[in-house]
């Protein structure tokens, strides 16, 4: 039996990405980025997780901001853009926006997302009680 071809990104494909966003997006004064989702969990596992895409949270980040990503990301050997989307949900009195680049790496998709809010619209303040800053 064939084995399926995997479609996500393993590690060593996404850090180098995660490295020039945070990088980048700190230097363009951006000072409440986080890392969420699987790759916030795989910063503290022994052998992270392959994955399909950069989860950031900032309520700070702008288009502008996101088009200058693009120009460093495609700085990086395997990395080719495709695009850059731009959703606004509603949720009663709350909306959140959400800015995304799609990517390939070596050929795979992969999106950087940031989100300016979580859930169904909350402010990240809210997880300001569970933030722990680390290094890896």
């Amino acid at each position: 039996m064939k084995r399926p071809k995997e479609i996500r990104a393993a590690p060593k494909e996404w850090v180098s990405i995660l490295r020039v966003t945070y990088s980048f997006l700190w230097e363009q004064g951006i000072s409440d980025l986080l890392l969420y989702g699987s790759q916030a969990m795989s910063v503290y596992m022994k052998s992270p997780l392959r994955s399909k895409d950069l989860d950031l949270l900032s309520s700070q980040v702008s288009f502008r901001q996101m088009e200058a990503l693009v120009d460093k990301l495609s700085e990086i050997k395997e990395v080719q853009y495709r695009t850059t989307t731009v959703q606004t949900r509603r949720f009663e009195d709350r909306k959140m926006t959400t800015y995304a680049i799609e990517l390939r790496v070596n050929g795979k998709p992969f999106f950087v997302e940031i989100f300016d809010k979580i859930l169904d619209g909350r402010p990240l303040s809210i997880l300001q009680p569970y933030v722990e800053p680390t290094k890896r």
